[in-house]
This record gives structure tokens, sequence and C-alpha cells, in this order.
């Protein structure tokens, strides 16, 4: 029988706007995603420190930041970071990050080893055009390596950039850390019955394992899921309250062989290079518009 090589914890909880009592959700399933044996906790987007102009609701939203309290997000992380020292586990965490208070912060994730020290921290890429009015946008892909699997970040609106989970694939990223914000009242909406089916398709073209973290303020548009690289999807939270479902990536040297080549196909598929001994140079096959020999 194959064992385990990594298990993950996909985490979901109410995130809002009071900081302490997001950390306190996040160091509790900590604790117990540790207990349970996973290596790693995924948090949703923006966990820690609630969403910008959704959670800090003031009479100009586009300076929502203006009252922000950064001691006090900085003071959580750090008892976050502790909690995973505590418990000897991984955490992947979505929050804010500062650069300076005249600016924008970015809309980031923190990876935070065993030992409680920021691994790399990935700064969403693709915001909205309202995110803009928030955030900073991040410049660049973060790669990181647990327990010897590949892994990448990705922040909620990127579902919707298929070349986000390629280009992660194609550098050879083996699980993708989704977190994502698609709660707060949406409900049953056209994200219910797209996004996870959407996310289901990458994982089946990219053959990335994916962990979907979302946010379970109700009302979630869909609980928090994991992917496996065929795109099959059984691991689900209940939805709309707090929990987390634990999934683990088996060492499958055989699957893992498999995979690569399916990979290695498809990538030369797109550049033409598996084609490219087998193309025809009759000049007859520009000719559009008659019926063959």
């Amino acid at each position: 029988m194959p064992l385990p090589r990594l298990t993950v914890a996909t985490c979901q909880f109410p995130v809002n706007v009071d900081v302490g009592s997001n950390a306190a959700h996040i160091r509790r399933q900590i604790r117990l995603a540790a207990q349970r044996g996973a290596d790693v906790a995924h948090f949703p987007e923006v966990a820690i420190a609630g969403y910008g102009y959704q959670d800090r609701k003031t009479e100009d939203w586009k300076n929502a930041w203006q009252c922000f309290d950064w001691y006090l997000l900085r003071a959580q992380t750090e008892t976050i970071q502790q909690a995973c020292r505590d418990n000897k586990i991984w955490a992947v965490v979505g929050s804010s990050h500062s650069f300076d208070t005249a600016e924008r912060p970015t809309n980031c994730v923190y990876i935070f080893d065993d030992a409680g020290d920021i691994v790399s921290r990935y700064d969403k890429r693709r915001c909205s055009e309202s995110d803009l009015y928030n955030y900073t946008p991040g410049i660049a892909p973060v790669m990181f390596e647990l327990k010897g699997v590949p892994c990448g970040v990705a922040i909620c609106l990127e579902s919707s950039f298929p070349d986000i989970f390629m280009d992660y694939a194609n550098v050879g990223v083996d699980l993708l850390f989704l977190s994502t914000y698609w709660a707060g009242g949406q409900g049953d909406s056209i994200h219910t019955h797209t996004i996870p089916q959407t996310i289901q398709g990458y994982a089946f073209t990219t053959n990335l394992f994916i962990s979907v973290s979302n946010a379970s303020s109700p009302v979630q548009a869909f609980p928090s899921f994991w992917v496996r690289r065929s795109g099959r999807s059984d691991e689900r939270c209940r939805r709309n309250v707090t929990g987390m479902i634990l999934s683990t990536i088996m060492d499958e040297p055989e699957k893992d062989e498999l995979y690569g080549f399916i990979r290695e196909f498809r990538k030369g598929c797109k550049d033409g290079s598996f084609y490219e001994k087998h193309l025809t140079t009759n000049p007859c096959v520009e000719d559009r518009q008659t019926l063959g020999a």
C-alpha cells in the first residue's frame, strides 16, 4: 500500500473584520489540524485581516484602510506563527501585507513553516477593479517545497485565469493552494455552479492537486474542497459552518510517472513539438476549399 506523502487540512471559518476573532479561529484550527495528523493547514483569502472594502464598512470604502490597526494585525499574525511553532505544523494563511502606511497593501497569503518562520509571501496578481481601490497587485508567482512536494499559491479571482494554473504546472508544481472569499451573502450564485467545476477542469488539464479554502461567512457560494490531480473532487466541507477536511497526497511513483508523462505530452501538443515530425510538407494542405483526392 502507498504511504502518505503529505496531509493537508483545508480549513474554513467565518472571516470578518475582527482581526482578533479571525486569529483565534486560525489558532484553534491549526491545533486541531495538527492533532489530526496534518502537515499543513490551509486558510481562506484575507483570513487574518478581513476583506478591505467588504468587511470595513466606512463612509468612503475606497479609503477603508485609514483606520485599520496594522499593529494589531502584526501582533495577531505573530500568535499564528507561534501556533505553528507549538504544534509543529505549516500554515498557508490569507492576510494583507503593508509596505508603507501611505500605500495600499497587498492581498496576500503567508506561508509559515513548522518553526513559525515565513517561508514566503504570495501577493494576489489578478485583482478586480474594486480590489485595486484597496490593494496593490502582486508581480510574481510563488513556489515552495513542503515535504518534497512542490507547491504554489493563487488567490480567489485568479481561478478565472487558466494560465496561472498552467504556468505553475509547467514549472513542476504538484500542489496548488487556492485561498478564496466567495462568501458573505452570495448564496446560490453563478459562482456556485462555475467555480468548483472550473477548478476541477484545471486539475484535470494540469494534473495539479488543488486545495480550495473558502471563507464560511454565511452564505458561502460553495464550501471548501479538495481536488485530486485527475480532476475528481470528493472531499468537501459542510457549507456555511466552521470546519476542515483532511486530504492526503500518497507516495505513488507509478502514478507520478504517468501524470508526468501526461503533462509533457500536453506541453508538446501546445508548442507543436509533439507533432513536428509528423507534419506534411505537401502545399495542398493550405487549400481548404476543395474536397480531398
